[in-house]
């Protein structure tokens, strides 16, 4: 996930009303995200590097 997406984008919105239900929604799902592409970067790490 690129972070300036979420500096850039999400963070000057989530500012303005940090408890907003859909901030929580969308900083929820960011992580999810990010969480899924680091696990697809990985595995592939794996797959070049078996050890």
């Amino acid at each position: 996930m690129s972070r300036r997406f979420i500096t850039g984008a999400v963070a000057p919105h989530a500012a303005l009303q940090p408890k907003g239900r859909w901030v929580k929604h969308l900083n929820t799902e960011l992580n999810s995200v990010e969480s899924t592409l680091e696990m697809i970067a990985d595995y592939g790490l794996q797959r070049r590097h078996p050890g």
